[in-house]
């Protein structure tokens, strides 16, 4: 059992406690240009497509790939598409193989990386309409991403909240974009907030005088989001910035007249060099807040449906392919592994999921597991190593009634649903799994004429991912992958003027599931659970963190009798109507002291 007062460190347990065995003598792939901060340079490789005859042929292939530590883009029954240096020496099955070139280059690559330009001097982003809108029409880095964020809470309060996460190992913010339609009920509002003025001016708060205020302050947010989410209350703020919107909001509390809708879960790229992947999440979330009756809105959906959209999940791998290398596969943690491998960076995140991680399946065609650092399949030396993943994992766990979730990904035009770990398991709801996907990739074809196909994992075997976790071990019944275009012209690097129909379809995609989910009235929702490296329950922050957290008086007033008593219960506590607690969990002992929180 971990030490629960260790929490603010456990972000960065795995630059510690990552210890890799057992690597086969190779070279680090790429690592002079992968950690030297200088732009890779792709200028002697070329995308080639080699035939495939039958499934042991496939896997040969594909562990010849592995130990030659080549990057494979893409795999079908039918061919395998890699991106090598042709000046590299290559085994001698693989150089004596016949395969085709793809008309593939970066004639558009340096535009993708801006030099100096500041995100700050970008023109304010109008979301009033989604139909040709500009930003749709590029790809954007992070700091820009988060511009359209505090953009999309700003001009729709009403239906966008933001939700922090969790960090990335460099730091950054690993968040969420909460969408959905929230009625008053009988229109009475919390009590007002002190300013910030008139709380210095008060010395006998905790602000004054507790030398943990601002990181009480910080976990206090989640503390707040985590009542919201009981259906009985609801907080709203205006900001400027990302940190504003999660971290320092002057909130307005008020109670609900309704249950806690069915929600959907929508994530962008894991995989750092998916662009698209992340441009169509943002597309989805603007969709989602664009007026009903207006081109290509989605906002009817929210009548039944609340969503999360998890836009940047590998916040400093996506970074990294607009500094570096636009073709970053992983996250960019220091793993630490034996000299051989110091250069190696990363875990690739779509297999450090907890669920049959680094399983064996006796397939007759089973594929290595990936033991070498460097490998672009790396999946780390145990699982949630990766810090975003244990972040979506813990939100996904503690969020009520998640029905659907949707990874996007790219490339291939495919719609997957679990399992992919082993090739003899079938899910037990496979019917309705693929009733549901056909549904969806006819509602993807007939949108643009492209067409999509489902199944299962179509070729190899990928344990660890993120959907067979949703499904297998958080509960989520239709959780899928969605492979966005194209089948390989471009593969990763999807021209812009894509981003809008790709967006078109997969909004079309997301009706047609929202709607069979609906259809299917006895499907259940995820299992609530314990976080990830946890025993707590509610109040998941203050269970992990060593620091005060206070409820304010106007709040607990709001909820109702049935709610207070389930907090109570489940947490061991005795919180009061119209009574100002302070919840202190310091050296695991729940006590509770008279303290008023003024958010704002």
């Amino acid at each position: 059992m971990l030490d629960l007062r260790l929490w603010p460190a456990l972000s960065l347990a795995p630059l510690f406690l990552g210890v890799v065995l057992g690597h086969p003598t190779q070279q680090p792939l790429l690592s002079s240009i992968q950690n030297s901060g200088l732009p890779a340079n792709y200028t002697s490789f070329e995308l080639r497509r080699y035939g495939i005859s039958s499934h042991g042929d496939l896997v040969h292939m594909i562990n010849l790939m592995n130990k030659a530590n080549i990057d494979v883009w893409h795999l079908t029954p039918s061919h395998v598409d890699v991106h090598m240096d042709t000046t590299a020496d290559l085994p001698l099955s693989l150089a004596n193989r016949r395969y085709t070139t793809l008309p593939h280059s970066f004639p558009y690559n340096y535009d993708y990386h801006p030099t100096t330009a500041s995100s700050s001097k970008h023109p304010k982003i109008d979301l009033s309409s989604l139909q040709d809108n500009e930003f749709h029409r590029a790809y954007h880095t992070y700091e820009e991403i988060n511009q359209f964020v505090v953009a999309l809470a700003s001009q729709y309060p009403k239906l966008v909240e933001v939700v922090w996460l969790g960090a990335s190992s460099e730091e950054r913010d690993v968040f969420a974009i909460r969408i959905g339609k929230r009625s008053r009920a009988g229109g009475k509002k919390g009590k007002k907030h002190k300013s910030k003025d008139e709380r210095k001016s008060n010395k006998s708060t905790i602000w004054d005088t507790h030398p943990l205020v601002e990181m009480a302050h910080h976990y206090a947010g989640n503390l707040i989001s985590r009542l919201m989410e009981l259906g009985e209350l609801i907080l709203r703020g205006r900001a400027t910035t990302m940190r504003d919107l999660y971290s320092n909001p002057r909130f307005d509390a008020i109670t609900l007249s309704r249950p806690i809708k069915d929600r959907m879960v929508i994530q962008g790229a894991q995989h750092a060099r998916e662009w698209i992947a992340s441009a169509t999440a943002l597309y989805i979330a603007h969709a989602l807040v664009t007026p009903e009756g207006e081109p290509g809105s989605l906002q009817h959906l929210l009548n039944k449906f609340d969503f999360t959209i998890i836009p940047v999940p590998n916040p400093d791998g996506y970074a990294y392919t607009w500094s570096t290398d636009r073709l970053w596969y992983k996250n960019r943690m220091q793993l630490q592994p034996d000299a051989a491998y110091h250069e190696c960076r990363g875990i690739d995140m779509n297999r450090n999921w907890g669920y049959q991680w680094n399983t064996s399946d006796h397939c007759k065609w089973y594929i290595d597991h990936p033991e070498d650092p460097c490998s672009h399949w790396y999946p780390g030396a145990y699982p949630f190593q990766a810090p975003e993943v244990t972040a979506i994992a813990n939100y996904i766990r503690r969020t009520p009634k998640i029905r659907g979730f949707l990874d996007l990904r790219s490339y291939g035009q495919q719609l997957m649903y679990p399992y992919s770990y082993s090739c003899e398991h079938v899910a037990p709801h496979a019917e309705n799994l693929i009733e549901a996907a056909l549904g969806a990739t006819k509602a993807l074809r007939e949108t643009h004429g492209i067409p999509y196909t489902s199944g299962a994992s179509f070729v190899h075997r990928a344990p660890g991912n993120i959907i067979d976790w949703t499904y297998g071990d958080a509960g989520i019944k239709y959780s899928y992958s969605l492979m966005l275009r194209d089948t390989g012209t471009y593969g990763f690097l999807l021209p812009p003027r894509y981003i809008q129909p790709v967006g078109e379809e997969t909004a079309s995609a997301v009706k047609s599931l929202v709607k069979f989910i609906e259809d299917d009235g006895i499907a259940s929702s995820n299992r609530i659970g314990y976080d990830i490296y946890s025993s707590g329950y509610f109040f998941y922050s203050a269970r992990l963190t060593d620091i005060f957290l206070v409820v304010q008086a106007a709040m607990v007033s709001e909820l109702s009798g049935d709610t207070l008593d389930l907090v109570n219960r489940m947490e061991g506590l005795n919180i009061k109507r119209k009574q100002p607690y302070l919840v202190n969990w310091q050296d695991s002992r729940r006590t509770i002291s008279k303290g008023v929180f003024y958010p704002g």
